[in-house]
């Protein structure tokens, strides 16, 4: 008997999903490209990573990075140099 519910509600289910529109308005497609990995740039985020594994944070080390109002946000990068794929925007004209 419980078995027949659950057949019902899946098969809902799955006609509610296909029957309704999925939209992407506001959505906005951004071009990742592919950075090259030479060994420099390997060598260097080895570098930052073992500076940042050796150094500590401080309580009250980040308060450069608080918010000034509510409605600012500031997240700092710390390693960049891993990201092999990145997307580049712009905001507003020039």
């Amino acid at each position: 008997m419980g078995n027949k519910y659950l057949l019902v509600a899946c098969c809902l289910w799955a006609l509610t999903c296909t029957l309704l529109p999925s939209f992407s308005y506001g959505l906005m497609r951004i071009d990742l490209k592919k950075r090259t990995l030479d060994l420099e740039s390997l060598q260097a985020a080895r570098m930052v990573r073992e500076k940042l594994k050796s150094s500590r944070p401080v309580l009250g080390a980040n308060d450069q990075y608080t918010a000034k109002s509510t409605d600012d946000a500031i997240v700092p990068l710390k390693n960049y140099l891993d990201a092999q794929y990145y997307g580049e925007i712009g905001i507003g004209t020039p």
